[in-house]
Order: structure tokens, then sequence, then C-alpha cells
């Protein structure tokens, strides 16, 4: 499993989005491990972005944790794949609500909301990585 590397990186890191704003997810590293994962194992091929007060600053112990999932080959075609990452996020061990929404069915205004402040969770992940992804965490 790829592991969160330096804050150039863009794979699966948490860190800084590409635009550069050095945002950072405020999310202890075991649970940010564990979230990485389960996105891995439950939507490979999908780009995800957290967003909200988690990547703002303005995060306190009982926030939630929001999403959005992307194609990044097709933006605008939704995610057939989004109630299996749900239900695990669900069944995991992560001690907060994760939201999840879905790029392709948000409405343009939100869109643009999130791209102002966002951090780059995970972009599409080699075969490899979504294998030892599924061994560890089940695939559904």
């Amino acid at each position: 499993m790829p592991k969160p590397s330096d804050e150039s990186s863009q794979t699966r890191s948490g860190h800084a989005n590409p635009r550069g704003h050095g945002r950072q997810l405020d999310l202890p590293p075991h649970y940010r491990q564990t979230l990485l994962d389960l996105l891995a194992a439950h939507a490979p091929e999908a780009e995800v972005w957290a967003y909200g007060s988690r990547v703002t600053g303005q995060s306190h112990a009982g926030s939630d944790l929001d999403l959005v999932v992307r194609n990044p080959a097709r933006l605008d075609e939704p995610d057939r794949q989004l109630s299996r990452l749900r239900d695990a996020l669900t069944e995991s061990n992560l001690p907060i609500l994760v939201e999840v929404l879905d790029w392709a069915r948000i409405s343009e205004d939100m869109r643009r909301e999130i791209e102002r402040e966002h951090v780059v969770l995970a972009t599409p992940v080699p075969a490899t990585a979504v294998a030892e992804a599924r061994a560890k965490y089940g695939k559904r």
C-alpha cells in the first residue's frame, strides 16, 4: 500500500492539493492511513478530494469528514461504486462521520466551492496496490 509522502505528492497522500495551497487534512495519521486503504480498496479508479472544516483548519474533535469522488477521465459520469465505498466507511473503525459526494451529481456552485479549498487524498492507483488493499479490507 502506498504510504503518505511529502507534500508534493498527489498519490494517496492526504497532503497538499495540486494547486499548491499547502492545505493538509486534519485527521490523525493512523485514521488517515485507514481512510487511504479503504479508498484504495473501494474506489481505486477514483480521484478523491477532502474539503470542508477538516481542510480549512476550522474542525473540532466531532467534525465530520467531507469527501467528493471524481472520475478523472469523465468528470460528469456518476460513480457506480459509491455505495460500496460509503458502506465500507460506515463499517470501518474511523471514529468520525464521513460524508461522500459524487462530483458528477453536485451543482456547479458546490464544485467551485470545493475547488477553492481541498486536499487531494487519492488518485487512481496501480492494480497491485488495489489487490493489496482488497486483501486487507475485503471487496464487497
